[in-house]
């Protein structure tokens, strides 16, 4: 019998090696004899003040993965923003999607996009 791990992780760095908070939610599930998915738990899992990640340890000790993994890095970064900022932006984006292709509505509609 396999598990199937669909979970994601949402951390917020306190230094390189620690996290401040993390979280870990999903579900897992099974595949019945027709090779449906059935889902047997859900995976809420939430820690402060903590190095690594459990929930990942657990399934890359004892799991295989399966599918694309995709791992996204944040070495962090800071903004500092001093006096007055003035930011100018066109009230459509229209140009820009003639000439890129992209009439996204949520990209052109100056509700949405400004």
């Amino acid at each position: 019998m396999a598990l199937i791990f669909h979970v994601q992780s949402q951390v917020t760095f306190k230094d390189k090696p620690s996290y401040r908070d993390m979280s870990v939610s999903g579900d897992v599930f099974m595949r019945n004899q027709p090779k449906w998915f059935v889902k047997v738990r859900s995976v809420d899992f939430q820690q402060d003040d903590c190095q690594g990640n459990p929930i990942v340890a657990y399934i890359q000790c004892h799991g295989t993965p399966q599918g694309r993994l995709v791992t996204l890095t944040n070495d962090g970064y800071a903004l500092t923003i001093e006096g007055l900022t003035i930011l100018n932006s066109p009230l459509t984006n229209e140009l820009y999607s003639k000439i890129s292709g992209d009439f996204n509505p949520i990209h052109i509609n100056p509700y949405f996009s400004g």
